[in-house]
């Protein structure tokens, strides 16, 4: 720089100005990015915030830290353009009720991950009103104080993914009238009581992928009005959850990778009228019902592989299904005999499918697409309004 135009500005007092115009001494400041990461740092440190243009700071970062704890106040000082603060991969024990206080009206999201709370306290979110993303991954949580999260009118998405909780309780969920996305992924869940999502009636996407249900009780997903997607992947489910499709309207996706299914019953998946994509895939699933899936006419996809299918005999399983566009059976041990006439049938009209033949010998490896069985009489899948259901329900 030019001495003159130094002196000036020194003059001026600008090189104060822009000496302070990081918060704190021990974070740095680039790209709207408060940055007070990896800096072995054991508080929350004090920010001290002198207006200076062009410098709209937007998030702090304080991962990967040594803070155990977050006092009331801590964050007094930051400039008012901070909408984001990160915790993440702290050993974090305790956050008071007031710790973001002065944040109501600009913190839209807040990231506690990776640290040791076991349980938040009520109170801590109180007041968070403009809140749109909450994480709390990989915590050590085991309980949720029932209100915990009232106040958070405008919270969009939430993730309590991979922590300690056993019980999903009713009333948990007040207050979260706006939340689209909603993640227990990873936990212990083994029960939900009756009307827990009762209040989450613009919920569109609910993962409860990697617990422990062995059971899911119509009534506690009752409420569910807009929920298209499903994800109920890798838990203990025996059965396809009956009567769960019958209040959730709107479903488009179900995610049932990965438990202990062995049979697909009768109308399994009646109600979710507007069912698009059902995944079944990795079960122990050994016959499913040829109307399966009736009263889903519009579904798209069915994922059936790595189960222990030998035929789907001449129920032709498409009964009833206008749209369906592709039918997994990848590693199912298929027998290619003329029961399976009417697959080839469909695949002549354009269906998709996957897998190959297990037998006989002479078609071991034959691709399913490609299967040539013009020599039987082709039980062709017949629309789903010229014919009647059958109401058999359990294997023959």
């Amino acid at each position: 720089m030019d001495p003159c135009c130094l002196l000036i500005l020194i003059q001026l007092g600008f090189v104060t100005i822009l000496a302070s115009s990081c918060p704190s001494e021990l974070c740095s400041c680039s790209n709207a990015v408060i940055s007070c990461s990896k800096r072995k740092l054991e508080k929350i440190p004090r920010f001290s915030w002198t207006p200076a243009p062009d410098q709209p700071y937007t998030e702090v970062d304080l991962r990967r830290n040594d803070i155990i704890a977050v006092p009331p106040f801590a964050f007094k000082g930051l400039p008012s353009t901070v909408t984001s603060i990160i915790l993440d991969r702290n050993p974090l024990i305790g956050v008071s009720p007031r710790a973001f206080d002065g944040l109501e009206m600009t913190l839209t999201r807040l990231d506690m991950s990776n640290t040791d709370l076991e349980v938040v306290h009520w109170g801590v979110f109180r007041g968070l009103v403009s809140l749109k993303q909450l994480v709390l991954e990989r915590n050590g949580m085991f309980a949720i104080p029932k209100g915990l999260f009232e106040g958070l009118k405008n919270l969009q998405d939430m993730s309590l993914a991979w922590n300690k909780l056993s019980v999903l309780r009713s009333g948990m969920f007040r207050g979260l009238e706006q939340l689209k996305t909603l993640s227990f992924q990873g936990n212990r869940i083994a029960s939900i009581e009756e009307g827990t999502f009762s209040l989450l009636r613009l919920l569109v996407v609910l993962n409860l992928n990697n617990n422990q249900l062995s059971f899911v009780d119509p009534l506690a997903v009752k409420g569910l009005d807009k929920l298209q997607v499903l994800d109920l992947e890798n838990n203990l489910l025996p059965t396809v959850p009956m009567g769960i499709f019958l209040v959730l309207h709107s479903l488009d996706q179900v995610y049932l990778t990965k438990n202990n299914i062995s049979y697909v019953g009768s109308r399994s998946f009646q109600g979710s009228i507007g069912l698009k994509e059902v995944h079944l895939s990795d079960n122990n699933i050994e016959y499913v019902s040829a109307d399966a899936f009736f009263g889903v006419p519009g579904l798209q996809v069915i994922k059936l592989d790595d189960n222990s299918i030998e035929t789907l005999g001449e129920s032709c399983i498409l009964h009833y299904i206008d749209q369906v566009q592709e039918l997994d059976l990848t590693a199912n041990p298929i027998t290619c005999d003329c029961h399976m006439a009417w697959l080839s049938a469909m695949v002549a009209k354009g269906l998709r499918v996957k897998g190959q033949c297990e037998s006989p010998t002479h078609l071991k490896g034959s691709p399913l697409n490609l299967l040539n069985l013009t020599h039987c009489e082709t039980h062709a899948c017949v629309s789903r309004v010229a014919s009647r259901p059958s109401t058999k329900d359990s294997i023959p």
